[in-house]
């Protein structure tokens, strides 16, 4: 292997751990004020509604937000087109999607129900709608997509 490549890749590393150091901080703050706990039922909140389940000010809600406003959204890995997702991963996915997620989101206040898969297109909607500008893929495996999304 190149040297080149190999302090690539000791550099990536390196500064993946400095971003992880730097970010801890904030991970904790966000679990003292119990912002997790506040999120843990899987729908996404407003500003406002993120400030009232905390009994915090929704001007720090969204100076937190704005200061570290990146999401990283992990879902089952569709393809924007049925025809792309009909493999031997994507009907288990169909199946789970329209037995779970689907009432599942049916049942909460905003209720989209993107359907037995959301591709990256209708996630990106989704995610624009939400108020994040920057959105782009960060990753995938043959069984998740990783959505980074930031304000």
């Amino acid at each position: 292997m190149p040297h080149e490549l190999l302090d690539e890749r000791l550099i990536g590393s390196y500064m993946r751990d400095l971003g992880a150091l730097m970010h801890a901080a904030t991970v904790l703050v966000g679990d003292r004020l119990g912002l997790y706990k506040a999120m843990a039922d899987c729908r996404w909140l407003s500003p406002g509604e993120l400030a009232a389940r905390t009994e915090t000010d929704t001007r720090h809600i969204r100076e937190t937000l704005a200061e570290d406003g990146t999401c990283l959204l992990v879902e089952p890995y569709a393809a924007d087109r049925l025809e792309d997702n009909l493999t031997p991963v994507g009907r288990i996915f169909y199946a789970a999607s329209t037995m779970v997620c689907t009432p599942c989101s049916r049942s909460q206040d905003v209720g989209l129900a993107l359907g037995g898969q959301a591709g990256e297109a209708r996630l990106r909607e989704v995610l624009e709608a939400a108020g994040f500008t920057r959105v782009r893929r960060a990753t995938q495996t043959p069984f998740n997509l990783v959505i980074e999304a930031r304000r």
